[in-house]
């Protein structure tokens, strides 16, 4: 099932995408919507200035009915192997579970500037799910709960942000 967020900033697209490379913004995505803080495995800066990261997600909402016989809710944990590229402000992402080829995901953000003050980071993929008979019905819970997550990202993200401590580009002694 393929899917596309955006999430819209007050702040412009390079504060944005490096605060997405930087692994402490991750733990302050505590308790959002349907995931549980997520857990940063690895971060890597190569020669090239592309970001690495593994982030792992846990999964805390509910899912159909139906779909309960197949996959424990408990043990829904989903790590996101991501690159972003500086040069164009962009990533890619390849998502994995512990179900294996049964749970599988792919694809790709962007970030830009969309007037003198914001930007709107972009992130569209495809997620498949191959439980029989339920398998869309999951596919359709856990996208509506990555989407819900994604925009209550927003506000976390410009808190980091407007920490003085955290901001790219910002000399906290003034």
């Amino acid at each position: 099932m393929r899917f596309r967020v955006e999430q819209r900033f007050a702040r412009p697209a390079t504060d944005i995408f490096k605060a997405y490379c930087e692994p402490g913004v991750y733990p302050r995505f505590v308790a959002l919507d349907n995931i549980a803080a997520p857990e940063v495995h690895h971060h890597e800066v190569d020669t090239a200035g592309r970001v690495h990261l593994v982030v792992a997600y846990r999964y805390t909402g509910d899912l159909p009915a139906g779909a309960q016989r197949f996959v424990d809710t408990s043990n829904i944990t989903v790590t996101e192997h991501v690159t972003y590229d500086p040069a164009d402000n962009s990533g890619s992402f390849n998502l994995k579970t512990p179900l294996g080829s049964r749970f599988g995901g792919r694809g790709a953000s962007t970030v830009s500037d969309n007037d003198a003050h914001g930007s709107v980071r972009t992130i569209s993929g495809e997620l498949r799910i191959g439980l029989p008979l339920v398998g869309r019905k999951v596919e359709a819970a856990i996208i509506e709960g990555y989407e819900e997550s994604l925009l209550a990202q927003v506000r976390v993200v410009e808190a980091h942000l407007g920490d003085d401590t955290h901001t790219p580009g910002t000399d906290a002694s003034g």
